[in-house]
């Protein structure tokens, strides 16, 4: 989980929330958005972004402008309120301070019972989003692969 201003932005289940009120990005607006999380404070490149926003896939600059203009939309973007600062002749930067932070919910899982994402089993055995079981050991790469990836 990610956390900048009034955002909470979630990596494995792709989506993020502003004051607890989920946002509707679009997948490759919520991946810029995970570049940009994931690289605070950090300037990267338009060809950085493009390559990990569309791998193996050629697109034109404009479309990342348009991604950016829309992300800056979608997060209320204005004078007193900025998290992305375009650097010019290099690329993009996001200068909101971000925290990040493992969550889930220890509670039983149970058939019925599915009230947050992550829900612990009393065996150890976790039940990922999908519904799926995995041992703790699966849940910490589940975490550590949703937290630091470049792509879901």
């Amino acid at each position: 989980m990610f956390q900048f201003a009034s955002f909470s932005v979630d990596p494995c289940e792709r989506v993020v929330f502003h004051n607890g009120t989920r946002l509707s990005l679009t997948p490759k607006v919520f991946e810029t958005l995970l570049c940009f999380v994931r690289n605070p404070g950090r300037v990267l490149t338009k060809d950085e972004l493009l390559k990990q926003i569309w791998p193996d896939t050629f697109v034109e600059e404009v479309n990342l402008a348009v991604n950016i203009s829309t992300l800056r939309k979608a997060l209320g973007e204005n004078s007193q309120n900025r998290y992305i600062a375009t650097v010019p002749g290099r690329g993009y930067q996001f200068v909101a301070e971000v925290a990040r932070s493992l969550m889930w919910k220890h509670e039983k899982a149970t058939a019925s019972s599915k009230t947050g994402p992550y829900h612990r089993e009393l065996s150890g055995i976790y039940r990922l989003p999908s519904g799926k079981l995995a041992p703790k050991a699966s849940l910490d790469l589940y975490f550590q692969s949703c937290l630091f990836s470049s792509s879901p």
